[in-house]
């Protein structure tokens, strides 16, 4: 016998912006739940709007499955005496656990043999399960602020208005937020105010949809892109849905209805990102263009209100995006008026950290580590990148930027551009910002790329050494998204430099500001970008245990490290790689921390180790220049040959000889096979196949 679940929460209006993230918290986190609980179900699905979270579970089992516990009691011999009578130690410890003494078991461990009582532990029923689960799942959703409310200390990100949780036909007796859990639930706001009374689960979709709610957030997504399509199509225009306004506006509308509103004409004058950003981000209304793809003085809204008079609808959008615009319009003027460059002394008022300065003196360091960065450009490039660095923050102070803080980097570059400075130039100040987030585009210019890692690294090196590091889930000066990016860039240009060059360049122009020594500060800063690269290579499906062992040998060259992670994971798919990183663990492991002295071939005393000398000295030049080369996968494959001479050395001769000075050019042997492994990772990290 299967059960069908419906549990939901209504709340005040949620956050739009953290919906797509909740909501996949909750499906993966409910269906972990249940799994770690032992009931097993056939599909789960999560249902959403601005109101109410919910998730409908089909075919979920009446009870737990069974359980075979095998518990661990006392040490055998404090279980049973020299004659292997039971103890008073033994007779409790079965007693506790409902058993006779002679149920009792032995088990080994690593501290040796234990008395045991192995038992089966029936499943509790699915309800009494779901009345601790479902409130714990609410408390464990990702919101990143929650709000207290009603009385008590009760915490949530908004008010909790009703519960439903039906499992059949029955109501599950829990409580959410001091919320007790009924069948009622609610439809749109407005239109459908009226309470809905839900014998089963089965009918809760078809119910809201009549109450004019649309629960099923991908069907809401479908509706709002054809209707915002077919309306802009219905005026021989073309709609631009871009994904993040989409998704913006699912979570906006309970029951999507697309109505197009117009603007003045004379404000297509003004750059296309002016227009589109006021519309896009402030009204959450979507741009419409010609069929030849220029922007046309139209746009489309979504209003929660189907039945309502659309020209009202029409004019309350029409109104506030035509006062943006003529804000925008007027702020653009006005800005044109002062060039870049005589716009940079107002740097000096605007701070950009009250313990790192201005942003003056923040174009500065930043000037100073893109030089740094293209130390071997032709003069006239560096010149060139000298000039964008200069001019990267000019567009902060702008009446523009004041307004539209999405536009920065994007009016610099018009504002560049109408000023007389080269399009390199130009291109740079905007792209210096790429990328704002994990899956946004990296700058195409190599100035603008060379830019961009000079201002992150700024940043990231200049609040760590001020003592602002992010803690647990707090970050908000963004330093894991500047760290990220810059091995985005490094690795997707790809871009080669120094990273402990870089970070160490980046130290001195702050040096009067740390908060701790520079050794532990570079420290810390190396580590924090250790951890944003693992991050990125654990990204690309590299083993976790692979990216532990390359970076372990170094990542000061972040492409590099990314190449020798990629050439161990192809060794990996040897048939014979278990028996050989054994071998190449066991050279490693045996060396000490102390200095080692060269071989002298002369002081072997077996064949074993003279064969392996020899073989090394054959394949070291093969193995270097492939390092060299950043070979990586051909340096390993000549190191493969070494394994049955290394297997055979370790096998025939004592390394740790008691004759000193025979352990010491034995183990002088075995080091330069480990300097050969070395540079492309430390495979004592590698993990056993499980």
């Amino acid at each position: 016998m299967t059960h069908a679940l419906l549990f939901e929460v209504g709340t005040e209006e949620l956050p739009p912006s953290e919906l797509p993230t909740v909501l996949q918290a909750l499906e993966e986190g409910a269906g972990r739940a249940l799994t770690e609980s032992r009931l097993a179900f056939e599909s789960l699905r999560v249902l959403a709007t601005p109101r109410r979270l919910a998730l409908a579970v089909s075919g979920l089992a009446a009870h737990q499955t069974t359980q075979r516990l095998t518990v661990t009691g006392p040490p055998m011999k404090a279980a049973f005496d020299a004659e292997g009578r039971p103890t008073k130690a033994a007779e409790g410890f079965a007693r506790s656990q409902g058993v006779g003494v002679d149920r009792l078991t032995v088990i080994p461990t690593e501290r040796g043999e234990y008395a045991a009582v192995e038992r089966t532990e029936a499943g509790r029923p699915a309800a009494e399960i779901l009345g601790e689960l479902l409130p714990r799942l609410v408390s464990s959703l990702p919101f990143s602020k929650q709000m207290r409310w009603g009385a008590g200390d009760v915490r949530f990100v908004r008010p909790i208005r009703w519960v439903v949780a039906l499992l059949d036909a029955g109501v599950l007796p829990l409580a959410v937020c001091g919320v007790t859990a009924d069948r009622v639930t609610y439809g749109h706001r407005f239109l459908r105010p009226e309470p809905i009374v839900l014998s089963e689960p089965g009918e809760y979709p078809a119910r809201l949809e009549r109450a004019f709610v649309i629960p099923d957030v991908t069907a809401r997504r479908d509706m709002v892109r054809d209707q915002v399509e077919s309306a802009a199509a219905a005026s021989g225009h073309r709609a631009r849905v871009d994904a993040a306004t989409l998704e913006t506006v699912v979570h906006l509308v309970e029951y999507p209805v697309a109505v197009v509103g117009t603007f003045a004409e004379t404000h297509l004058k003004l750059p296309r990102e002016v227009v589109e950003t006021p519309i896009r981000r402030h009204q959450k209304c979507f741009p419409v263009e010609t069929p030849g793809g220029e922007l046309a003085p139209l746009f489309v809204t979504v209003s929660n209100m189907p039945g309502a008079d659309p020209a009202e609808i029409r004019r309350g959008n029409e109104r506030v995006i035509r006062a943006r615009l003529a804000d925008a319009d007027f702020y653009f003027r006005e800005d044109l008026k002062v060039a870049p460059a005589d716009r940079l002394p107002r740097l000096a008022g605007m701070v950009f950290h009250e313990r790192l300065g201005s942003l003056l003196e923040k174009t500065e360091r930043v000037t100073a580590l893109a030089e740094h960065l293209a130390s071997g450009f032709d003069p006239v490039e560096r010149e060139a990148l000298r000039r964008a660095a200069r001019l990267a923050k000019s567009d902060l102070p702008s009446g523009m930027v004041r307004e539209f803080p999405e536009l920065q980097g994007v009016i610099g570059e018009e504002y560049a551009l109408r000023a007389g400075e080269p399009p390199a130039v130009a291109l740079a100040i905007r792209e210096h910002y790429l990328p704002r987030s994990a899956d946004d585009a990296l700058p195409r210019s190599l100035p603008g790329a060379i830019l961009s890692v000079a201002d992150k690294v700024d940043s990231v090196v200049g609040c760590i050494a001020a003592g602002l590091v992010p803690t647990g889930s707090q970050d908000p000066y963004a330093l894991r998204r500047h760290a990220q990016g810059i091995v985005q860039i490094a690795l997707g240009r790809p871009l080669r430099f120094s990273l402990e060059g870089l970070v160490d360049r980046a130290l001195a122009l702050v040096a009067g500001r740390l908060v701790e020594s520079p050794e532990a500060t570079r420290e810390r800063v190396l580590e924090f970008f250790r951890l944003r690269l693992e991050t990125t290579l654990a990204s690309r499906g590299l083993r976790a245990d692979v990216v532990d062992a390359v970076l372990s040998s170094g990542f000061d060259d972040i492409v590099q490290a990314t190449k020798r992670a990629e050439a161990l994971t192809t060794l990996m798919g040897r048939p014979d790689w278990e028996p050989l990183v054994i071998t190449f663990k066991r050279t490693i492991n045996i060396l000490p921390l102390r200095a080692i002295g060269a071989v002298d071939p002369t002081a072997f005393v077996d064949d074993a180790e003279r064969q392996l000398h020899v073989e090394t000295e054959a394949c070291r030049p093969r193995v270097r220049a492939a390092l060299d080369a950043e070979d990586f996968a051909t340096a390993l494959s000549e190191l493969v040959v070494l394994r049955p001479l290394v297997d055979r050395f370790f096998d025939a001769v004592l390394v740790m000889d008691r004759d000193p000075a025979i352990q010491e050019n034995r183990l002088a042997l075995v080091k330069a096979i480990a300097d050969l492994v070395l540079p492309v990772g430390d495979l004592r990290r590698i993990q056993p196949a499980a």
